[in-house]
This record gives C-alpha cells, structure tokens and sequence, in this order.
C-alpha cells in the first residue's frame, strides 16, 4: 500500500509538472505567434505606405521635371528677366508647398506611428499582465497541487501505520486464540478421557446390577468391594 500510494504520488506530481510545462510552452508560443502577426501588419502596413510614398514622390518628379522643360523652353525663346523672375517665385512657392505638404504628411505618420506604438505597447503590457497572473494562478494551483499531494501521503502513512498496528493487534489475537484452542483441546482430550473412564465404570456397574439378579454369576470388579463397588 505505501508503495501504490507512493507512486500515485509521483505519477500524480509528474502530471502536474508536465501539464504546467505545456501550459508555459502554448502561452509563449500564443504570444509569440500574435507578436509575429502584429510585426507582419505593422512591416506590410510600412511597407505599403512606402510605395505610395515612393509613387508619389516620382509622381511630383516628372511635374517638376515637366515644368522646369517648360521653364527651360521659354527662357530659350528669349522671355527674359520677367520669365526669370516668375520660374524663381513659382520654384518657391511650389518648394513653400511642398515643405507644407511633407511636414503635415510627417507629423501625421508621426502621430499614426505614435498610436501604433502607443497600441502595441498596451497590448505587450497587457499580455505580460496576463501572462504574470497566469504564472501566479499556475504557481498557487502547483501549490496547492503539493499541498494535497502531502496531505495525501501524511494521509497514506496514517492508514498505513493504522493497518500495522491493526494487523499487529489481530497477530496477537490470533495468538492468544490459539493458545486457548491448545488449552481447550488439552482440557477436551482430558475430559475425554475421564468420559471414558466413567463409561467403563458405568458399565461395570450396570454389569454389577445384572450379577445380582443372577445368583450363579459373579460381580467383577477388585477382590472385597462387594456389591458397593
């Protein structure tokens, strides 16, 4: 019994050990595996909006490089300082505009990119939490786990003294009983043989009674005890 409930123990304690390991094994891996896919949207969302950007940019190009043709081609037919002076205030005006334009396009990445992070950074706090509260709720249960696995086996070892002593207890009985059956078979082996004894004498009696009704037969027994004996 105290082996069984030794290696129920163990077995009980090993089940334990292996379901918490598999437990920490599938957290990581969940969360790894939405780490992964949060990173994929982010690099595809970048990813995205670099080539728009890139599209765009070649886009401004060839209208940059279209105007200054244009510019190129009038100060070639002979326009002038006015031709000059009009590319110079159109060339800062469209650089004034494109500067607006990048800077309201950066903050606002800037702004998207901080909400992201901001997100992301929520969500990872989030999961940690989780994952600390799940560490703390399996280290109670494991707890708890070894608790009732030492009450068990305190439980064991009572039942297990409890039944030696029993078992003791009942050798002794046993004992006991078989010195009084030995006493009793003595004392009924004794009386036996005084049944025996009284059964002769009783025969011999009723064999006495008979004689006397017979005079020609003699009443056995020892010599001058007479009718008595």
């Amino acid at each position: 019994l105290e082996r069984d409930k030794v290696q129920e123990v163990k077995r009980v304690r090993e089940q334990e050990q292996h379901r918490h390991t598999a437990m920490l094994t599938e957290q990581r891996a969940k969360w790894h595996e939405e780490k992964q896919k949060e990173l994929q949207a982010l690099r595809e969302n970048l990813t995205r909006q670099h080539e728009q950007e890139l599209a765009r940019h070649a886009k401004i190009k060839d209208q940059e490089n279209q105007r200054l043709k244009a510019a190129l081609n009038a100060m070639r037919d002979g326009s002038g300082e006015k031709v000059r002076t009009a590319l110079t205030l159109e060339a800062r005006e469209e650089a004034r505009r494109f500067f607006d334009q990048e800077r309201v396009k950066l903050l606002q990445e800037i702004l998207e990119l901080k909400a992201a992070k901001k997100q992301t950074d929520e969500a990872l706090s989030n999961m940690i939490q989780a994952d600390k509260m799940k560490a703390g709720d399996l280290r109670v249960e494991h707890q708890q786990h070894q608790e009732q696995i030492s009450k068990i086996k305190w439980d064991c070892e009572k039942d297990i003294r409890r039944l030696v002593d029993e078992i003791k207890a009942k050798d002794r009985t046993i004992f006991s009983l078989e010195r009084e059956l030995e006493s009793t078979a003595g004392c009924l082996q004794k009386l036996q043989l005084q049944k025996d004894a009284l059964d002769e004498q009783l025969f011999l009696v009723k064999e006495a009674e008979c004689g006397l009704g017979s005079p020609k037969r003699e009443i056995p027994g020892r010599a001058g005890d007479g009718a008595e004996h």
